[in-house]
Protein backbone atom coordinates (compact mmCIF):
# COMPACT_ATOMS: atom_id res chain seq x y z
CA UNK A 1 0.00 0.00 0.00
CA UNK A 2 1.11 3.48 -1.05
CA UNK A 3 -0.10 7.06 0.54
CA UNK A 4 0.25 10.30 -0.59
CA UNK A 5 3.29 12.27 1.64
CA UNK A 6 2.10 14.60 4.06
CA UNK A 7 2.05 18.25 3.20
CA UNK A 8 4.44 20.30 5.51
CA UNK A 9 1.38 21.77 7.29
CA UNK A 10 -0.18 17.82 8.10
CA UNK A 11 3.33 16.79 9.10
CA UNK A 12 3.34 19.84 11.50
CA UNK A 13 -0.28 18.96 13.02
CA UNK A 14 0.82 15.02 13.00
CA UNK A 15 3.62 15.93 15.25
CA UNK A 16 1.77 18.24 17.58
CA UNK A 17 -1.17 15.62 17.81
CA UNK A 18 1.39 13.09 18.73
CA UNK A 19 3.40 15.10 21.08
CA UNK A 20 -0.20 16.18 23.10
CA UNK A 21 -1.25 12.18 23.22
CA UNK A 22 2.21 11.43 24.61
CA UNK A 23 1.97 13.88 27.13
CA UNK A 24 -1.37 12.77 28.02
CA UNK A 25 -0.53 9.09 28.63
CA UNK A 26 2.69 10.22 30.59
CA UNK A 27 0.65 12.22 32.95
CA UNK A 28 -2.02 9.18 33.81
CA UNK A 29 -0.98 7.36 36.98
CA UNK A 30 0.56 3.39 37.05
CA UNK A 31 -1.72 2.53 40.38
CA UNK A 32 -0.64 -0.60 41.90
CA UNK A 33 -3.75 -2.26 41.86
CA UNK A 34 -4.46 -2.38 37.90
CA UNK A 35 -3.87 -5.36 35.81
CA UNK A 36 -0.68 -4.69 33.94
CA UNK A 37 0.35 -7.39 30.88
CA UNK A 38 2.87 -10.32 31.50
CA UNK A 39 5.91 -9.06 32.15
CA UNK A 40 4.86 -5.40 32.59
CA UNK A 41 4.53 -4.00 36.38
CA UNK A 42 4.36 -0.73 38.34
CA UNK A 43 7.82 0.34 37.25
CA UNK A 44 7.70 -0.41 33.66
CA UNK A 45 4.42 0.40 32.69
CA UNK A 46 4.64 4.11 31.31
CA UNK A 47 7.14 2.36 29.24
CA UNK A 48 5.36 -0.43 28.01
CA UNK A 49 2.91 2.60 27.02
CA UNK A 50 5.20 4.53 25.20
CA UNK A 51 6.30 1.67 22.99
CA UNK A 52 2.68 1.27 22.39
CA UNK A 53 2.02 4.23 21.46
CA UNK A 54 5.09 4.73 19.09
CA UNK A 55 3.70 1.60 17.74
CA UNK A 56 0.48 2.83 17.01
CA UNK A 57 2.03 6.12 15.07
CA UNK A 58 4.08 4.33 13.02
CA UNK A 59 1.82 1.75 11.71
CA UNK A 60 0.46 2.91 7.80
CA UNK A 61 -2.65 1.04 9.06
CA UNK A 62 -3.13 2.99 12.20
CA UNK A 63 -5.60 5.92 12.63
CA UNK A 64 -3.07 7.43 13.99
CA UNK A 65 -0.63 7.29 11.73
CA UNK A 66 -2.20 10.38 9.29
CA UNK A 67 -3.34 13.94 11.32
CA UNK A 68 -7.11 13.75 12.03
CA UNK A 69 -9.11 16.48 10.95
CA UNK A 70 -8.98 19.69 14.17
CA UNK A 71 -12.48 18.86 14.93
CA UNK A 72 -12.16 15.13 14.92
CA UNK A 73 -9.15 15.78 17.17
CA UNK A 74 -10.75 17.88 19.60
CA UNK A 75 -13.71 14.68 19.60
CA UNK A 76 -10.87 12.54 20.06
CA UNK A 77 -9.24 14.79 23.11
CA UNK A 78 -12.40 14.56 24.84
CA UNK A 79 -13.09 10.86 24.74
CA UNK A 80 -9.21 9.97 26.18
CA UNK A 81 -9.56 12.58 29.16
CA UNK A 82 -12.34 9.83 30.22
CA UNK A 83 -9.98 6.93 29.81
CA UNK A 84 -7.56 7.48 33.27
CA UNK A 85 -10.12 6.57 35.55
CA UNK A 86 -9.55 2.84 34.39
CA UNK A 87 -5.80 2.83 34.84
CA UNK A 88 -2.97 3.00 32.27
CA UNK A 89 -3.14 -0.10 30.64
CA UNK A 90 -6.89 0.64 29.42
CA UNK A 91 -6.39 4.23 28.87
CA UNK A 92 -3.48 2.95 26.36
CA UNK A 93 -6.12 0.24 25.31
CA UNK A 94 -9.13 3.10 24.66
CA UNK A 95 -6.69 5.13 22.22
CA UNK A 96 -7.74 3.13 18.81
CA UNK A 97 -11.31 2.93 20.16
CA UNK A 98 -11.21 6.58 20.77
CA UNK A 99 -9.82 7.71 17.78
CA UNK A 100 -12.22 5.33 15.64
CA UNK A 101 -15.38 7.07 17.24
CA UNK A 102 -13.69 10.73 16.99
CA UNK A 103 -13.50 10.04 13.19
CA UNK A 104 -17.35 8.96 13.37
CA UNK A 105 -18.98 11.57 14.67
CA UNK A 106 -18.18 15.31 13.65
CA UNK A 107 -19.88 17.26 16.46
CA UNK A 108 -17.84 17.65 20.11
CA UNK A 109 -20.89 17.15 22.00
CA UNK A 110 -20.53 12.97 22.18
CA UNK A 111 -20.87 11.48 25.29
CA UNK A 112 -18.48 8.15 24.28
CA UNK A 113 -16.99 7.06 21.16
CA UNK A 114 -19.89 4.28 20.92
CA UNK A 115 -22.53 7.22 20.96
CA UNK A 116 -24.95 6.43 18.22
CA UNK A 117 -26.29 7.91 15.39
CA UNK A 118 -22.55 7.67 13.65
CA UNK A 119 -22.39 10.58 11.43
CA UNK A 120 -19.35 9.70 9.42
CA UNK A 121 -19.33 10.12 5.90
CA UNK A 122 -18.66 6.67 3.79
CA UNK A 123 -16.77 6.27 0.73
CA UNK A 124 -19.86 3.64 -0.53
CA UNK A 125 -24.01 3.52 0.14
CA UNK A 126 -24.13 1.95 3.76
CA UNK A 127 -24.51 2.99 7.60
CA UNK A 128 -22.65 2.99 10.52
CA UNK A 129 -24.88 1.06 13.23
CA UNK A 130 -22.40 0.61 15.77
CA UNK A 131 -18.61 1.08 17.26
CA UNK A 132 -16.86 -2.42 19.09
CA UNK A 133 -13.82 -1.94 21.02
CA UNK A 134 -13.20 -5.33 20.07
CA UNK A 135 -12.38 -8.48 22.11
CA UNK A 136 -9.29 -10.58 21.59
CA UNK A 137 -6.87 -9.02 19.73
CA UNK A 138 -10.09 -7.73 16.85
CA UNK A 139 -9.25 -4.20 18.02
CA UNK A 140 -11.88 -1.96 17.22
CA UNK A 141 -13.98 -2.10 14.20
CA UNK A 142 -17.21 -0.34 12.74
CA UNK A 143 -20.34 -2.49 12.41
CA UNK A 144 -22.34 -1.60 9.66
CA UNK A 145 -26.01 -2.34 8.22
CA UNK A 146 -25.24 -4.08 5.36
CA UNK A 147 -23.50 -7.09 7.54
CA UNK A 148 -25.74 -7.34 10.41
CA UNK A 149 -27.13 -10.12 9.70
CA UNK A 150 -24.00 -11.90 9.39
CA UNK A 151 -22.70 -10.12 13.03
CA UNK A 152 -26.06 -11.42 15.18
CA UNK A 153 -27.72 -9.68 17.60
CA UNK A 154 -25.98 -8.67 21.04
CA UNK A 155 -28.80 -9.09 23.20
CA UNK A 156 -29.33 -9.29 27.43
CA UNK A 157 -32.48 -10.66 28.74
CA UNK A 158 -33.18 -8.89 31.93
CA UNK A 159 -35.51 -10.19 34.46
CA UNK A 160 -37.16 -7.22 34.48
CA UNK A 161 -37.38 -5.28 31.32
CA UNK A 162 -36.57 -7.65 28.78
CA UNK A 163 -36.78 -11.02 29.45
CA UNK A 164 -38.27 -12.13 25.99
CA UNK A 165 -36.32 -12.43 22.79
CA UNK A 166 -37.79 -13.30 19.19
CA UNK A 167 -35.15 -14.95 16.83
CA UNK A 168 -36.10 -13.29 13.56
CA UNK A 169 -37.54 -9.22 14.85
CA UNK A 170 -34.71 -9.45 18.50
CA UNK A 171 -35.76 -8.33 22.11
CA UNK A 172 -39.32 -7.95 23.00
CA UNK A 173 -40.21 -4.55 24.50
CA UNK A 174 -41.31 -4.82 27.99
CA UNK A 175 -44.16 -6.45 27.38
CA UNK A 176 -46.49 -3.57 28.01
CA UNK A 177 -46.22 -4.46 31.86
CA UNK A 178 -47.81 -3.42 34.89
CA UNK A 179 -44.82 -4.13 36.74
CA UNK A 180 -41.67 -4.82 37.29
CA UNK A 181 -42.13 -8.70 38.12
CA UNK A 182 -44.20 -10.23 35.92
CA UNK A 183 -44.42 -13.81 36.97
CA UNK A 184 -43.58 -16.37 34.36
CA UNK A 185 -47.07 -18.10 33.48
CA UNK A 186 -47.88 -13.89 32.65
CA UNK A 187 -44.63 -13.72 30.21
CA UNK A 188 -45.62 -16.79 28.50
CA UNK A 189 -49.20 -15.73 28.14
CA UNK A 190 -48.05 -12.34 26.60
CA UNK A 191 -46.11 -13.63 24.33
CA UNK A 192 -49.01 -16.23 23.62
CA UNK A 193 -51.28 -13.63 22.88
CA UNK A 194 -49.40 -11.18 20.89
CA UNK A 195 -47.73 -13.95 18.79
CA UNK A 196 -44.22 -12.70 19.58
CA UNK A 197 -41.03 -14.17 21.25
CA UNK A 198 -39.76 -17.66 21.03
CA UNK A 199 -37.70 -17.70 24.23
CA UNK A 200 -37.36 -16.04 27.73
CA UNK A 201 -34.65 -15.75 30.52
CA UNK A 202 -36.04 -17.36 33.99
CA UNK A 203 -33.43 -15.95 36.14
CA UNK A 204 -34.20 -16.93 39.58
CA UNK A 205 -34.17 -20.73 38.25
CA UNK A 206 -30.85 -19.76 36.03
CA UNK A 207 -32.48 -21.02 32.69
CA UNK A 208 -33.80 -20.32 29.38
CA UNK A 209 -37.02 -21.16 28.19
CA UNK A 210 -38.81 -21.56 24.92
CA UNK A 211 -42.23 -20.09 23.94
CA UNK A 212 -44.93 -20.37 21.72
CA UNK A 213 -43.95 -23.88 20.75
CA UNK A 214 -40.67 -23.31 19.89
CA UNK A 215 -37.91 -25.89 20.78
CA UNK A 216 -33.60 -25.52 21.55
CA UNK A 217 -30.90 -28.05 21.82
CA UNK A 218 -26.76 -27.23 22.86
CA UNK A 219 -25.19 -27.63 20.14
CA UNK A 220 -21.16 -28.89 20.35
CA UNK A 221 -19.24 -26.40 18.98
CA UNK A 222 -16.12 -24.16 20.86
CA UNK A 223 -16.57 -21.34 18.68
CA UNK A 224 -19.03 -19.29 15.93
CA UNK A 225 -16.55 -20.64 13.04
CA UNK A 226 -17.78 -24.43 13.70
CA UNK A 227 -21.40 -23.64 14.44
CA UNK A 228 -21.75 -21.79 10.76
CA UNK A 229 -20.49 -25.42 9.63
CA UNK A 230 -23.41 -27.15 10.88
CA UNK A 231 -26.28 -27.39 7.88
CA UNK A 232 -29.62 -26.22 8.89
CA UNK A 233 -30.61 -29.63 7.92
CA UNK A 234 -28.17 -30.99 11.06
CA UNK A 235 -30.02 -28.30 13.04
CA UNK A 236 -32.97 -29.28 12.35
CA UNK A 237 -32.32 -33.10 12.99
CA UNK A 238 -30.66 -32.35 16.20
CA UNK A 239 -33.83 -30.06 17.54
CA UNK A 240 -35.59 -33.62 16.44
CA UNK A 241 -33.34 -35.95 18.33
CA UNK A 242 -32.42 -33.54 21.43
CA UNK A 243 -34.93 -30.61 21.12
CA UNK A 244 -35.96 -29.40 24.42
CA UNK A 245 -38.35 -26.36 26.32
CA UNK A 246 -35.54 -25.36 28.65
CA UNK A 247 -31.74 -25.23 28.75
CA UNK A 248 -30.00 -24.44 32.64
CA UNK A 249 -27.37 -21.78 32.02
CA UNK A 250 -26.29 -22.06 35.16
CA UNK A 251 -22.68 -22.54 34.23
CA UNK A 252 -22.23 -19.33 32.60
CA UNK A 253 -19.83 -17.25 33.55
CA UNK A 254 -20.50 -13.43 35.49
CA UNK A 255 -19.86 -10.20 33.34
CA UNK A 256 -17.32 -8.68 35.76
CA UNK A 257 -13.91 -10.34 37.35
CA UNK A 258 -11.47 -12.89 36.34
CA UNK A 259 -12.17 -15.32 33.13
CA UNK A 260 -11.08 -17.84 31.59
CA UNK A 261 -10.82 -18.55 28.22
CA UNK A 262 -10.15 -21.04 25.33
CA UNK A 263 -11.22 -24.40 26.30
CA UNK A 264 -11.94 -24.03 29.21
CA UNK A 265 -14.42 -20.77 28.82
CA UNK A 266 -17.81 -21.89 30.19
CA UNK A 267 -19.75 -20.52 27.69
CA UNK A 268 -21.98 -22.56 25.11
CA UNK A 269 -24.09 -23.07 22.21
CA UNK A 270 -27.40 -23.59 21.28
CA UNK A 271 -29.74 -23.63 18.16
CA UNK A 272 -33.44 -22.08 18.55
CA UNK A 273 -36.27 -23.38 16.17
CA UNK A 274 -39.30 -21.60 16.41
CA UNK A 275 -42.73 -22.61 15.66
CA UNK A 276 -42.32 -21.23 11.79
CA UNK A 277 -39.40 -23.22 11.22
CA UNK A 278 -36.97 -20.78 11.49
CA UNK A 279 -33.50 -21.36 12.68
CA UNK A 280 -31.47 -19.26 15.31
CA UNK A 281 -27.77 -20.17 16.95
CA UNK A 282 -27.07 -18.42 19.80
CA UNK A 283 -23.57 -17.87 21.75
CA UNK A 284 -24.90 -17.81 25.50
CA UNK A 285 -21.80 -15.64 26.35
CA UNK A 286 -22.72 -14.29 30.50
CA UNK A 287 -25.14 -14.04 33.04
CA UNK A 288 -25.21 -11.41 36.42
CA UNK A 289 -27.25 -8.45 37.51
CA UNK A 290 -30.42 -10.57 37.01
CA UNK A 291 -29.41 -10.30 33.06
CA UNK A 292 -27.98 -13.14 30.89
CA UNK A 293 -25.99 -11.65 27.96
CA UNK A 294 -25.49 -13.50 24.65
CA UNK A 295 -25.17 -13.12 20.43
CA UNK A 296 -27.96 -14.89 18.01
CA UNK A 297 -27.56 -14.87 14.39
CA UNK A 298 -30.47 -16.15 12.38
CA UNK A 299 -30.57 -18.56 10.16
CA UNK A 300 -31.40 -17.97 6.39
CA UNK A 301 -34.46 -19.23 4.83
CA UNK A 302 -33.98 -22.79 3.71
Amino acid sequence: MTRKPLTPEQAVQRADQHDWLRKFVAGVPARPGDGYPPGVSVATAHSWASERMEEMFADPLSLLHDPMPAPQFEIFQKLMERSPINGLVTTVGDIPVCAIGALAHTVATVDTAYDYPFDIELPFVDEVRSVWGGGGGAGPHLAFASNAQFRGQEAFLDRYSHPIFDIVSGLVPPLAQKNDAQPAASADQWAQEHNVGDIRYDDPNASLKTLRGARMAELNVANWFEADRVSNADLRRLIREQGKTAVSVARLPPMNGPRRVGESDPRFFVVVENAAGRLAVLDLREREFFSMHFVSRLRPVD
